[in-house]
């Protein structure tokens, strides 16, 4: 992996048109591929030439999304258990 110190480092701030959360279903979907696409697909060109994804060029905020990134999988794990449990 290689360590590039960046001066800039931006941060992607996303919402519900309607205000509402973006745990519901189909909202959370596509934070997921949001993040997904961030971290794995989008590549920018260091000044030797390379293409680099984020998750190339991450250190020191590599584990920044770790918390957002489990809530997403627990939700997604737990979400229909509660929509059953709820029915009964």
């Amino acid at each position: 992996m290689y360590h590039y110190k960046f001066i800039n480092f931006f941060q992607v701030l996303v919402e519900a048109k309607d205000d509402g959360s973006l745990l519901r279903s189909g909202y959370r979907e596509q934070v997921w591929d949001l993040v997904e696409e961030i971290s794995t697909k989008i590549k920018v060109k260091d000044s030797s030439g390379r293409q680099l994804t984020y998750m190339e060029m991450c250190e020191p905020y590599c584990g920044k999304n770790d918390a957002f990134i489990t809530l997403l999988k627990l939700y997604n794990q737990n979400y229909s258990r509660i929509d059953v449990s709820a029915l009964k």
